[in-house]
């Protein structure tokens, strides 16, 4: 893992506030000042078109550029390289929070991971300390399906707002959570449909999906390594963030077909692996149906929960099997950064949903109309500030339930342990190897036993 140069410390910020929604129309005020006279521009300045902006997506050198100069000129942001996507284009983790928490970043990994594996047991005096000092951990992936672009556009407005804010609300958050932002979990194929976006804007093309595919490995299914970590960006998510980190959220931001409901958010529909711990598929419902309420209170309709998207293959979700909630969003897609018009007759029913149909998963219906980027990025930016403002007013209770889950995850079990053949007897050692490897790096024990198998 590799720290940018740019990843120093400032003092802090003096900020006026600013809306925790993106808003269609944002004021022109000048951004805000810092000692010495330097600033933080805003992203509209800084990219020369605010994202969410119609037809307009910014080159990923251009997002390293901002977030790397936020990360100079601010004491909150931290900036990191920890890998290279599948064509050599960096992947960046923004680690977000208050000064006090990124110099204390080092302790925070070690509390979380104490309480991950609680050997030898907690005290009553040092579980006490450590659910008293641990923060929120909360991870923000965005656009691991790079044609879903409205995830890593909302990032620009979300750091910087996070940089520069000095409301209450904000300080709140930043006291309480480490945010570990992902702007885009494949850079390169964010690259790919820029190219082709650039090239077809005008055109009888505009807005098409690119041909060929956006991971040369994996395709569109790229979200399905969670286990089998074949891929790069998989590797890299897993090795720098999960582990070190053991995140209690990770909110994942997908989009979705554009005929059915506007934006879906947990609880998750039948059928939940049933490996995943009973307390973390409540509390995930939980941070859905809050999102789902504060998106319906903004007024955005065809807001939609319990439906489409379930919770079953361990191939598309990592933490939640290792303590921690996976939130899923989809967003109902555009033509990529165009906009489109939809009537009403043009939506339909899919998965037991009908979405010109008022219940109490889908409380207020859309009834048609235009449906653009800049929906998408401002109904994103919304939920992930419900996810955060979540974390923070309930760090005490993330805390304790994943150090109670962890707790309980040592208990005896009914299945103590699968044995394998020695190698000798395997029909392929390599993939024996392979499958111990595996293992290992999902962070499952494996020993050795000299006892007999018979």
């Amino acid at each position: 893992m590799r720290d940018s140069p740019n990843n120093r410390r400032h003092t802090p910020l003096t900020a006026p506030p600013d809306p925790p929604g993106i808003s269609e129309k944002r004021e022109t005020a000048p951004p805000p000042p810092r000692p010495g006279g330097s600033v933080i521009s805003r992203p509209e300045v800084a990219l020369g078109t605010r994202p969410g902006s119609d037809r307009f997506l910014p080159r990923w050198s251009a997002l390293i550029t901002y977030f790397a100069d936020i990360a100079e000129r601010s004491d909150r942001v931290q900036i990191t390289e920890i890998g290279q996507g599948w064509g050599g284009q960096p992947i960046l983790l923004l680690t977000i929070s208050s000064p006090a928490n990124l110099g204390d970043e080092r302790e925070l990994r070690r509390i979380q991971g104490r309480l991950a594996d609680q050997r030898p047991a907690l005290s009553t005096r040092e579980r006490a300390d450590l659910l008293t000092r641990g923060r929120t951990i909360c991870c923000v992936t965005c656009s691991i399906h790079p044609t879903e672009v409205g995830g890593t556009l909302m990032t620009p407005d979300l750091v910087y707002h996070l940089a520069t804010d000095d409301s209450a609300r904000t300080r709140e958050i930043l006291d309480a959570v480490v945010l570990l932002l992902v702007p885009s979990l494949n850079p390169d194929g964010w690259e790919r449909v820029v190219d082709w976006h650039d090239e077809t804007v005008g055109t009888p093309h505009e807005g098409t999906i690119p041909p060929g595919t956006y991971h040369p490995v994996a395709g569109h299914d790229n979200n399905r390594d969670w286990f089998m970590r074949h891929l790069p960006e998989t590797r890299a998510m897993i090795d720098f963030v999960h582990r070190p980190w053991h995140p209690h959220i990770v909110h994942d931001l997908h989009q979705m077909s554009s005929f059915g409901p506007r934006y879906v958010v947990p609880p998750f529909c039948d059928p939940y692996d049933p490996f995943v711990h009973p307390l973390l598929r409540a509390q995930a419902s939980e941070v859905g149906t809050a999102i789902a309420a504060e998106l319906t209170g903004r007024g955005l309709a065809g807001v939609a929960t319990s439906t489409i998207f379930d919770a079953y293959s361990a191939s598309r979700a990592y933490q939640h099997y290792h303590g921690g909630v996976r939130i899923l969003s989809e967003a109902a897609n555009a033509r990529l950064a165009s906009p489109m018009i939809i009537s009403r007759d043009q939506l339909v029913p899919s998965h037991g949903f009908d979405p010109h149909r008022a219940e109490v998963r889908h409380p207020l219906p859309w009834q048609g109309g235009t449906w653009g980027i800049g929906d998408i990025v401002r109904s994103n930016r919304i939920a992930v500030d419900k996810t955060l403002r979540h974390a923070a007013t309930n760090r005490d209770r993330w805390v304790r339930n994943f150090a109670a889950i962890q707790a309980e995850a040592l208990r005896p079990h009914d299945t103590a342990a699968f044995v394998l053949p020695p190698l000798a007897d395997q029909p392929d050692p390599a993939v024996a190897r392979d499958l111990v490897a595996l293992l290992v790096a999902g962070e499952v024990e494996v020993g050795k036993t000299t006892e007999s198998l018979k």
